[in-house]
């Protein structure tokens, strides 16, 4: 994998990106979380609604933050709510599991799938 700088100035590497058998965007093998139907909520991990459950409960992000991408390894994604909304869309956050903080990633959802997802 090859980094490159995002919007915001941080390093960033591309994700090898993929479309599992029911079509569902993946990075890497980890999936970029979407809206479920709900009769199959309490069992898709990656679910929207699923994570904001999970992190209401036990989660170590920031409260009122939205998962967006999170993957088994040092960071994970989130769509930015507290902030509010920049011309329609959440700012996206990179969060740092090692130390615990967020920084600014991009300023919308397009621009996510930009810098992580498109091929260059």
């Amino acid at each position: 994998m090859s980094g490159s700088k995002t919007p915001s100035g941080s390093s960033a590497s591309r994700c090898p990106q993929r479309t599992d058998a029911a079509g569902n965007l993946l990075l890497g093998s980890y999936p970029v979380l979407t809206l479920c139907a709900p009769e199959h909520r309490d069992l898709a991990d990656d679910d929207l609604i699923y994570y904001a459950r999970l992190d209401a409960v036990d989660g170590v992000a920031p409260k009122g933050l939205i998962a967006l991408h999170v993957p088994d390894t040092d960071e994970a994604f989130y769509f930015d709510a507290p902030t509010g909304l920049n011309e329609g869309e959440y700012p996206i956050l990179r969060f740092d599991y090692n130390d615990g903080s967020s920084t600014h990633f991009v300023d919308s959802f397009a621009l996510f799938l930009e810098t992580l997802v498109r091929p260059t």
